[in-house]
């Protein structure tokens, strides 16, 4: 009888370096209660540090990098919030929290049509480096945004092509009312030109100018009334009759009537 000698294999698991990792958090106010998340992206460890009297204490893995957040905290930030765990046994690392204090701004914004407000996007970029942005609500022509007291905002608007903004910066101390208000960009005459044929022979063309930017499209019929603001714009013509549309190039507008040869 053949006998086959059973072979036995010890597998041990190793704990990896861990670090005790203790330190003061830095902030005005008292943050007893509330919970620090040490997180690292690279293996998805994460773990939390209850705070009391403004002090934490917690065992991390060695030789990562963590990102720190308040837990719970909508008034406060971490301000130095990636921190680097390379040594084992006890590490201090001290933390700072910024706090916020906030007021509202509110109003209507003004000028836009329905279709343009829909499509408007409006941030307020502080003008220094700060951890919180804000974030505007609209609901129909109204808005609402909380800012930082004291910080000055840039007021930027994207997705709004033939406007301009009235208001550029804002700053508050307190809860406000103030309406964003667009205005109208100056509008210039597009001549159309043609070649091979008479703009009486293109009376029912219909010309679709898209600015090479933004890709709206500006669509006209026949020759005459075209105005567009200042910018750069690919031009075609359909519904020509016989006259085909050959090789045209980029119409530029710069604050100026002009003429477009096609």
């Amino acid at each position: 009888m053949l006998h086959i000698p059973q072979i036995f294999t010890r597998i041990t698991r190793k704990n990896g370096d861990y670090a005790n990792v203790m330190g003061n958090i830095s902030c005005t106010d008292d943050l007893t209660g509330y919970e620090l998340t040490f997180f690292d992206s690279a293996t998805g460890f994460e773990k939390q540090a209850v705070i009391t009297n403004n002090s934490y204490s917690i065992d991390l893995p060695s030789n990562m990098t963590y990102s720190v957040s308040l837990n719970g905290g909508e008034n406060y930030a971490v301000e130095n919030d990636s921190i680097t765990i390379n040594s084992t046994g006890h590490v201090t690392q001290n933390i700072s929290v910024q706090k916020f204090e906030y007021c509202t701004v509110s109003g209507n914004i003004i000028g836009l049509s329905d279709e343009e407000l829909a499509s408007a996007e409006i941030k307020f970029t502080p003008t220094e480096t700060r951890k919180y942005t804000p974030e505007l609500v609209k609901d129909g022509s109204a808005y609402s945004v909380k800012l930082e007291k004291g910080v000055t905002y840039n007021i930027e608007a994207s997705n709004v092509y033939n406007y301009d903004l009235a208001t550029l910066q804002i700053t508050s101390e307190v809860d406000m009312t103030k309406d964003i208000v667009f205005t109208a960009k100056s509008a210039y005459n597009v001549t159309i030109a043609p070649f091979g044929c008479s703009n009486e022979d293109l009376a029912d063309a219909v010309f679709t100018f898209t600015n090479t930017d933004s890709l709206t499209k500006y669509t006209f019929s026949g020759s005459d009334n075209i105005r567009l603001v200042s910018g750069t714009y690919s031009v075609s013509v359909i519904n020509s009759d016989i006259y085909i549309q050959q090789a045209t190039d980029n119409v530029v507008i710069e604050n100026a009537d002009t003429e477009v040869k096609i």
